[in-house]
C-alpha cells in the first residue's frame, strides 16, 4: 500500500520521496486506519530534509485531528523537541540546555542501585536502569518512583518498547521470562558478554558482544542472521540505535561515530574538534538522528547534527553542586531531554 511504499522509501533515507504516497494518502483516505503513522512519518520525513518548521505543523496537525491516538504523546514530545533544535539555527553560542534537575530513584532499601551499567527510556519516557550487582532491571517514572521491577541475574543491559522488555545477561536475551541463549547458524554460542540490544523496526534484534567487538542481527525468532559490525574491522566503544534502525557506533580513540543504516552504505561522523570530548565513552541518538556524546573523564556533553555539526555542547565541575560531577551513562527522551546516571548523586540528572 501507499503507507508501506512511504516507509521503504524513508528506510532508504529518501525522505523527499516518501512524502509523496504519504501525501496521497492522506488526501484519498483521510479515514485509514494508518492515517495516524502516516502523518508521524511524514513529520519525521520533514525533519531528515531540514524542514523543521513543516514537521511541527504536521504534528500538531496529528494532535488536532486524532487527540486520543496512541501517538499523540509522541507528537507532543516531539514538537517540544523540535522547538528546542530551531533555536539551534541561531548557532552553538546559543544555549540549548539551560536548566538541569536531578531525579533521585525512590526505591525501597533492599533494592537501592547498587550499579548502573546501562540507562535507556521507553516509549513513555519512563527511565529503564540496569543493575547487574543487584541483578535488577528498573523501570521508573519522571518522579523516580518504580514502574516495574526484573530481577535477572548478571542483567547488564536493556530494551525497552512498548509493553516490551528485553534484557541482555552475560550470552542470553530475556525476553517475556524466558531466556534465550544467542547461537550461531551451527548452533555455536555466540555472544558471551552483550554490552548493548535493541530491536529494530523489523523486529530484529540487534546485539553487542564486547567480548568480540562484533555487532549481530537475530530475527524476530532470536535466530542469527548476520553480523552487522565486525569488531575486527571497526572499533566499537559504545552503540546507539535511532527509530529507524540506524546503528551508531563510537570510536572512542577516533573520536568518530559511524552510521550504519538499514539499507545503504556506511557514513563516519567526526564529533570533535580536538578542543573536548577526550575520551568519549557513551552515546544516544534523538528521532532526528542528531547525535549526543558524552565523555565521563571531562564531564563534557557535545551535541551534534547527524553530518557531525556541533548544535550544544554542556560542562559540568567535580563538585557535588555541580550539575554531573560523576556521569556514567547517557540517554536521550522523547523530548530531546538529555539524561545522565550520576554515581556522586546516585541519581539521574535530566538537561533541559
Amino acid at each position: 500500500g501507499l503507507y508501506g511504499l512511504a516507509v521503504i522509501l524513508f528506510q532508504q533515507r529518501q525522505a523527499r520521496r516518501s512524502l509523496k504516497p504519504l501525501a496521497r494518502l492522506l488526501a484519498e483516505i483521510p479515514s485509514s486506519p494508518v492515517a495516524d503513522r502516516a502523518r508521524d512519518l511524514a513529520g519525521q520525513s520533514l525533519v531528515r530534509l531540514g524542514e523543521l518548521d513543516a514537521a511541527v505543523r504536521l504534528f500538531q496537525g496529528l494532535l488536532d485531528e486524532a487527540p486520543s491516538s496512541e501517538l499523540a504523546a509522541t507528537a507532543r514530545d516531539r514538537i517540544t523537541h523540535l522547538i528546542r533544535l530551531m533555536r539551534a539555527r541561531g548557532g552553538p553560542d546559543v544555549e540549548l540546555y539551560s536548566r538541569f534537575g536531578r531525579i533521585q530513584p525512590r526505591l525501597p532499601a533492599e533494592w537501592r542501585l547498587r550499579s548502573v551499567s546501562s540507562l535507556t527510556t521507553d516509549p513513555d519516557n519512563h527511565l529503564v536502569l540496569t543493575d547487574p550487582r543487584a541483578g535488577v532491571v528498573h523501570v521508573l517514572d519522571g518522579q523516580g518512583r518504580s514502574v516495574s521491577r526484573t530481577e535477572v541475574r548478571r542483567a547488564a543491559c536493556a530494551w525497552a518498547g512498548k509493553g516490551r522488555l528485553i534484557v541482555g545477561a552475560e550470552g542470553s536475551l530475556i525476553d517475556a521470562g524466558r531466556s534465550h541463549p544467542l547461537v550461531l547458524a551451527d548452533g555455536r554460542q555466540t555472544v558471551s558478554d552483550i554490552g548493548f540490544v535493541a530491536r529494530d523496526p523489523r523486529q530484529r534484534v540487534i546485539v553487542w558482544d564486547r567480548r568480540t567487538g562484533s555487532i549481530l542481527r537475530f530475527d524476530r525468532h532470536l535466530a542469527f542472521d548476520r553480523q552487522l559490525v565486525s569488531g575486527r574491522a571497526q572499533r566499537v566503544d559504545a552503540v546507539a540505535a535511532a527509530g529507524d534502525g540506524t546503528l551508531y557506533v563510537l570510536d572512542a580513540r577516533q573520536r568518530t561515530v559511524t552510521a550504519h543504516p538499514v539499507d545503504g552504505l556506511p557514513r563516519q561522523i567526526r564529533v570533535s574538534d580536538g578542543t573536548y570530548l577526550r575520551k568519549p565513552n557513551a552515546l544516544a541518538v534523538d528521532f532526528a538522528g542528531n547525535i549526543f556524546v558524552l565523555d565521563s573523564s571531562s564531564r563534557e556533553v557535545g551535541v551534534f547534527t547527524s553530518e557531525g555539526k556541533l548544535l550544544s555542547r554542556v560542562s559540568s565541575g567535580r563538585t557535588p553542586d555541580d550539575p554531573f560531577p560523576d556521569p556514567e551513562r547517557l540517554a536521550v527522551n522523547g523530548r530531546g531531554e538529555i539524561l545522565i546516571y550520576d554515581g556522586k548523586h546516585e541519581a539521574i540528572v535530566v538537561l533541559k
